[in-house]
């Protein structure tokens, strides 16, 4: 049998409290925020390694959100740590021991296994089973994807008490890590009807299913950790403790010690969240479509306050979001009809959707090319195109959330969006990228209907003859942000006048000049006739 180690072996240097509490930890999912270099990555890789030696034939997955992450800050340092444990017999020699080159699955002479993985698929992992699952970076990962992990996690060789999901981040403010671990704990803790027979218990005390019925089943537990750079700085050089604490105060709080007072790139605030009302009927209504074919399609109902005095809660002259339709895997015409009746005998002013739609990517027989919005409108849901780029729909977000924007308690992805969507900066540009965009959909939607509701609805806020949207009428005081987005709006704008003129000559066919012009006094050799290909922009 191979030596045992002890955990200053597998960690190269003595533990940092994080690591400690991580180590011991026997709860089903546990969640870790901490500063730079509190330990939390050799944490975990220290925890994989001693599961997979106290139990033959585990099975461990092991990742970050992309490839090449997880090779540079998840595989290199685990490597570098298991190095002893393979001289000393415990690991079977990969083909290349190379973090770069080495191979994805790393066996180890019990039968266990550590499986390395990017996470940025849930559908990979819908056939796996796993008896412990390590997520680094767990801030620039969705929910969803979470709860697929941890739904994956019942491998039978190891007894259940055993398996784990710990999810390890940074501090991103008031993300779906801090609400599942931080956050609902605390409320969870004062609930009258909570659990008595685990304190970290996330069941009520009946333990119900879906449908509500008790259950008699054990306990699920979830248990936080937090850490700061100074915990570990034992283990950190007196050269870069001064680099870190020569940054401002503010960075210092979110960087070192973790408060989870706001991400570092976080791009809107959390939503004032209320209690569902219907709005008056008088209020103008829209709806904002967020389309995807392989992912969840996602409709906002949006209305604005436009009485002088607050009407529930809702500023005058504030948005209200009352209605948040989510679904996946289903049809143009199936999300049309569902929205629809949604919306049942409701007036609303407009419906806008992801540009995107108006790309003619659907084929039908004779070679015709439809797009999204064409076959919404077959479906009998008309909507306009969006305007507008991504950050100028976040600038419209949090303009709207500084005049009073509501969004209501059903509006379950919404809530949990907007604190999540953030943007990082790239090191070699300079520019900033919103990670996972995609993903967002809620957000888009909300951007996209935000467009088109006046900044101003009591007044309008529309000065006569000026067509552009609200966004582009404010003051910017940045003259490089306004270039952009007017270039922005007039390139979306052209784009939207050639759908909609696309298919208009035969409309128009030919004309007899006497029919078009109206009189009877011309002569034969007027009576041309008038072209049928009709160009708005003058090119023939």
């Amino acid at each position: 049998m191979p030596p045992a180690f002890r955990l200053s072996d597998l960690l190269g240097h003595t533990p940092a409290p994080v690591q400690l509490d991580l180590i011991r930890s026997t709860e089903f999912e546990i969640g870790m925020i901490t500063g730079f270099a509190a330990g939390k990555t050799r944490g975990i890789c220290a925890k994989a390694i001693k599961h997979c030696i106290d139990y033959p034939k585990a099975k461990v997955l092991l990742g970050r959100r992309t490839y090449l992450e997880t090779i540079n800050t998840v595989k290199q340092p685990f490597f570098l740590m298991a190095d002893p444990l393979h001289r000393a017999g415990w690991i079977i020699k990969p083909l290349r021991w190379d973090y770069r080159e080495g191979t994805n699955n790393l066996r180890f002479t019990n039968g266990s296994q550590i499986f390395f993985s990017n996470l940025d698929d849930p559908i990979k992992f819908r056939n796996e089973e796993y008896s412990l699952v390590c997520v680094d970076q767990a801030e620039e990962l969705q929910e969803d994807l979470w709860e697929t992990l941890t739904g994956r996690i019942r491998w039978d060789q190891v007894p259940p008490e055993a398996w784990q999901a710990i999810a390890a981040a940074n501090d991103n403010g008031h993300n779906w890590v801090w609400r599942r671990f931080v956050d609902f704990p605390t409320h969870h803790a004062i609930s009258p009807t909570r659990c008595t027979r685990d304190e970290l218990c996330v069941f009520d005390d009946s333990h119900p299913d879906e449908d509500g019925t008790p259950q008699d089943i054990p306990c699920s537990t979830r248990r936080f950790f937090h850490g700061t750079t100074l915990d570990n700085k034992h283990n950190l050089s007196a050269r870069y403790l001064a680099s870190l604490l020569s940054h401002p105060a503010v960075w210092q709080r979110h960087f070192i010690y973790a408060t989870m007072e706001g991400g570092g790139g976080r791009l809107l605030p959390d939503p004032r969240v209320v209690p569902h009302f219907d709005p008056p009927p008088h209020w103008p209504r829209y709806r904002a479509i967020d389309h995807a074919l392989n992912a969840p399609c996602c409709c906002l109902w949006l209305t604005a306050n436009t009485d002088p005095v607050e009407v529930k809660g809702v500023p005058s002259g504030s948005v209200y979001v009352y209605r948040e339709y989510w679904k996946g895997e289903s049809s143009v015409d199936q999300h049309a009809e569902r929205i629809l009746a949604l919306s049942k005998n409701e007036t609303v002013l407009n419906t806008v959707i992801d540009r995107s739609t108006l790309h003619k990517t659907q084929s039908r027989e004779g070679g015709v090319r439809l797009s999204i919005l064409d076959l919404y409108a077959e479906a009998g849901l008309f909507c306009t195109p969006s305007v507008g780029d991504p950050f100028a729909r976040v600038e419209r977000i949090v303009t709207a959330h500084r005049q009073g924007m509501i969004v209501s308690v059903h509006c379950s992805h919404l809530i949990k969006q907007m604190p999540e969507y953030y943007a990082v900066q790239s090191k070699l540009s300079g520019e900033y990228k919103i990670v996972n965009k995609s993903d967002f959909h809620s957000v888009d939607a909300l951007g996209y209907g935000l467009m088109v509701i006046p900044v101003d609805p009591v007044h309008d806020g529309r000065f006569p003859g000026d067509e552009r949207p609200d966004y582009l009428r404010r003051p910017i005081e940045d003259a490089l942000t306004r270039r952009h987005h007017e270039g922005e709006w007039k390139r979306m704008k052209k784009i939207e006048d050639e759908a909609k003129y696309a298919d208009m000559a035969p409309v128009f066919g030919t004309v007899n000049a006497r029919e078009f012009w109206g009189g009877d006094d011309l002569l034969d050799e007027d009576l041309v006739e008038i072209a049928g290909s009709f160009d708005p922009w003058g090119r023939g």
